[in-house]
């Protein structure tokens, strides 16, 4: 069966360039065969906003035009389980888990403790599947006020840092000393979408700063970026150095406990609020609200059972009076029978 999927039709001389800039930008479907048509071969692509005119001006030899084309599938070999199952015992098989994380080079799985003993195996076969991932751990809890993941390295270099791509929007991370969701890559870039030119936006617990970075790169808005992990504020100056070609708005980051500097700020002054801290972000509201314009918007993410726990957990704060839910909407699952929504709120 065949998949419609945004592509680059392009000449086949050129092929190898353009394939290395859609690489780099992280939107090629490596999951789906090119189409070689006469003297062009057209790449399939994850859609990215005004990606023709970015491409058309790295290469404007190339010719290159946007367009939709029926893809076949790969039989790629890319379950890592394939190549463990054989090294571990059979009973432990089906707790090896389906899936994982990839920030930049970096894999990270969920990996049940009895299969710890065998972490080795399950690395090297995450790596053999992955080729640009350099570094396997297993992830634990998160813990304390920065939110920080307890790893355990289980094969590759040692190595923390890396540069994450989401929609060409390069992101500098710390896994040791700072927290990031790859998850939450489609919400970044969807919140993104929302942010109209001019606006002024306080990403109030920004982290590493992916929701910040893709706002910064493809609107003129101003942006307030604030954490209190000074490892995570260090972050995003990085990524402000990495994507300082392409950013359109300016930003001000700050590294502020977030009642502190929402006390500093005088009157309704921002036109959205991002509130990505979803045991706590509902103790912030009322103090959001206050630093926000009537008519502005507040992106709010809970963890919450069902659409019902969400409302009960707003109410909380005792300020519902103030706002009106616009949309409430499950982005992760979190634990059994436990979601991360994200809930947007508009101030009256």
């Amino acid at each position: 069966m065949k998949i419609t999927a945004q592509c680059v039709r392009i000449n086949r001389k050129y092929y190898e360039k353009v394939l290395s800039l859609i690489k780099e930008l992280g939107i090629y479907r490596r999951e789906l065969k090119p189409i070689i048509d006469g003297d062009h071969i057209c790449i399939p692509v994850n859609h990215l906003d005004n990606l023709g005119s970015l491409l058309a001006e790295l290469t404007p030899e190339a010719e290159i035009e946007v367009t939709v084309g029926q893809f076949e599938p790969r039989h790629l070999y890319s379950d890592y389980r394939e190549f463990v199952k054989e090294l571990i015992p059979s009973d432990l098989v089906a707790l090896l888990p389906r899936s994982y994380d990839i920030v930049g080079n970096i894999a990270l799985i969920n990996l049940p403790d009895e299969l710890l003993k065998y972490g080795k195996h399950v690395g090297e076969a995450i790596m053999k599947v992955n080729k640009h991932v350099k570094a396997v751990y297993k992830v634990g809890a998160t813990h304390g006020d920065f939110r920080i993941r307890e790893l355990i390295h289980l094969a590759g270099d040692e190595i923390y840092t890396t540069i994450h791509n989401e929609y060409g929007v390069k992101i500098y991370v710390d896994l040791k000393n700072s927290y990031f969701n790859p998850s939450l890559s489609e919400d970044h870039h969807r919140v993104a979408l929302e942010v109209n030119e001019g606006d002024r936006v306080l990403d109030l617990f920004a982290g590493v700063g992916p929701f910040s970075l893709h706002i910064l790169c493809s609107k003129k808005a101003y942006v307030m970026a604030n954490d209190l992990n000074p490892h995570a504020v260090k972050c995003m100056h990085k990524s402000i150095y990495l994507n300082r070609k392409k950013l359109r708005g300016i930003v001000e980051i700050m590294n502020s406990e977030a009642s502190s500097l929402l006390n500093s700020i005088r009157g309704p002054y921002f036109n959205r609020i991002i509130m990505n801290l979803p045991h706590k972000s509902h103790q912030y509201i009322d103090g959001a609200l206050r630093v926000l314009r009537t008519g502005g918007v507040a992106y709010v993410y809970v963890v919450a059972g069902d659409d019902l726990n969400v409302i009960e957990i707003l109410k909380e704060k005792g300020c519902e009076h103030s706002y009106i839910i616009h949309d409430v909407r499950r982005i992760l699952d979190y634990a059994p029978h436990k979601y991360i929504y994200r809930i947007k709120l508009i101030k009256k």
